[in-house]
């Protein structure tokens, strides 16, 4: 399985793949188990405070090293941080975020054109959350 590019400037880099795992598919792993859900699903789970997973596992974020979930899809696996994967469902990281996971993975679908600024960071379609504690201590 060859996963999909979306940048020629930052290719696919650092990936774990998951054929097994349609498009379709993401799984979170956590203290409780795993989840399976589809994307829509992982947006409106963006559009929540809390996720309903359980504890994150004590496996350090990639973003802030933080304990974290595993979030996997066909073509990457992420250890995020309960804060940082609802900004990721929410189209709404940090440009040092997006940077960060830009230039250790390359584009993937869900830092793509379409939600990020290549160049900048700066998210295009973004779900803000005005209440949300913002500090990089997740």
């Amino acid at each position: 399985m060859t996963p999909t590019v979306f940048s020629r400037k930052y290719p696919p880099v650092n990936r774990k793949l998951f054929p097994e795992l349609f498009p379709i598919h993401i799984e979170i792993e956590s203290q409780g188990g795993k989840f399976r859900l589809d994307p829509n699903r992982a947006v409106m789970l963006g559009h929540q405070r809390e996720l309903p997973f359980g504890d994150p596992l004590l496996l350090p974020s990639v973003l802030s090293g933080m304990p974290s979930y595993i979030l996997r899809t066909s073509e990457i696996e992420l250890a995020l941080a309960p804060r940082e994967l609802l900004r990721l469902w929410r189209r709404n990281l940090r440009p040092d975020e997006f940077f960060k996971l830009r230039d250790t993975y390359g584009v993937f679908f869900e830092i793509h054109d379409d939600f990020y600024f290549e160049d900048t960071g700066e998210a295009l379609q973004p779900v803000e959350d005005e209440d949300e504690d913002d500090s990089p201590t997740d």
